[in-house]
Order: structure tokens, then C-alpha cells, then sequence
């Protein structure tokens, strides 16, 4: 706050005399009020510029007071304090990048709706294209099925026919070991 009254009465000051140079340039020095209402505005206008520029300096020089103050309590071990002088800064910083997050997204959507109906759009020309591809693989997997199925069952009857022969051998070997009552020895494939 002093350096905003301070560069608010020095640019007072100097707009008043700048007023009076003025004046004093023209030659007309018998015109008092003109002079006093020059100056008045003069040191008006320059006085809110000085203020201006010493509310920025005040506002700077409390920044750099806040990060010295920070730096000193971190340097001191204490970190509860310097957290507490950094809170504001972090909070304006979240509440900054919140606002640029949800600017961007607001920027995005349009983009990103019309990539989506771009994508649907080739996602259903794809799978028109694709259609005949895939009944005529359905078509091959079914012949394959059944000619599959078919093989299997060949096999299958063939292997219960070797099982059936195998049966009768063992069968008939028994029934003559029976009948010569003699031990049953059965081999096994």
C-alpha cells in the first residue's frame, strides 16, 4: 500500500508540473486559473497513472514477500508453515487449470462428436462391406463341419468295429480256456 500513495503523490506532483511547463511554454502567464485548472488535471490524471503503477509494484513486491516467507519456512524444517503460505497460490493455480480444462473439453466436444459420427459412419460401411465375407466363411465352416462330422463318424464305426473283432477274439479264447479249464490269461492292446 505505500508505494501505491507514493507513486500516486509523485505522479500528482509531476503531472503539475508538467502543467505548469506547459503553460509557462505558451507565454500566457496572466491566465492564473487556467493554469491552476491545467495542473489540477494534469496531476489528476498522472496521479491515478502513478497509482496504477504502484498498486502493480505493491502487488509484486507481496508475491515475493508470500514465496521469500515460503522458502524461509521450508528452509526451517517447517513444512506445516510453508504450507500454509503456499495454500492460496495452489488453490488459484487448481481453480486456473479447472478453468482451462473445462474451456478445452467445451473446445474439444464439437471435434470429438463429429470424429464419433465420422467413426460410426465408416464402423457401418465396414460391416456392410464385411457381410458377404462372413456368410460365405459361415458357409465354409459349415461344409467343414459336416464333412468333420462325417469323418468322425467313419472313424468311429471303424474303431467299433476293430473293438467288436477284438471282443469276439477274446471271447472265443475264453471260451476254449473254459472249456479246457485252464487259467484265463486276457491281453490287452
Amino acid at each position: 500500500m505505500g508505494k501505491l500513495v507514493k507513486f500516486a503523490l509523485l505522479g500528482g506532483i509531476a503531472g503539475a508540473g508538467i502543467a505548469a511547463y506547459k503553460h509557462s511554454q505558451n507565454g500566457t502567464s496572466d491566465q492564473s486559473e487556467d493554469l491552476a485548472r491545467d495542473a489540477a488535471k494534469s496531476a489528476a490524471g498522472y496521479g491515478a497513472a502513478g497509482a496504477a503503477v504502484g498498486f502493480l509494484l505493491d502487488r509484486r513486491a507481496s508475491r515475493r514477500q508470500r514465496k521469500a516467507r515460503a522458502v524461509a519456512a521450508l528452509k526451517s524444517g517447517s513444512f506445516a508453515e510453508a504450507a500454509r503460505i503456499a495454500r492460496p497460490a495452489v488453490e488459484h493455480a487448481l481453480e486456473i487449470a479447472r478453468e482451462r480444462a473445462r474451456d478445452a473439453a467445451e473446445q474439444a466436444r464439437p471435434h470429438v462428436e463429429h470424429a464419433a459420427e465420422v467413426t460410426r459412419e465408416k464402423a457401418k460401411e465396414a460391416a456392410v462391406a464385411a457381410r458377404p465375407h462372413l456368410e460365405q466363411a459361415a458357409k465354409q465352416s459349415r461344409r467343414q463341419a459336416k464333412r468333420a462330422r462325417k469323418e468322425a463318424g467313419k472313424r468311429a464305426e471303424k474303431a467299433a468295429a476293430q473293438a467288436r473283432k477284438r471282443a469276439e477274439k477274446t471271447a472265443e479264447r475264453v471260451k476254449d480256456r473254459v472249456e479246457e479249464r485252464q487259467p484265463i490269461l486276457v491281453k490287452v492292446a
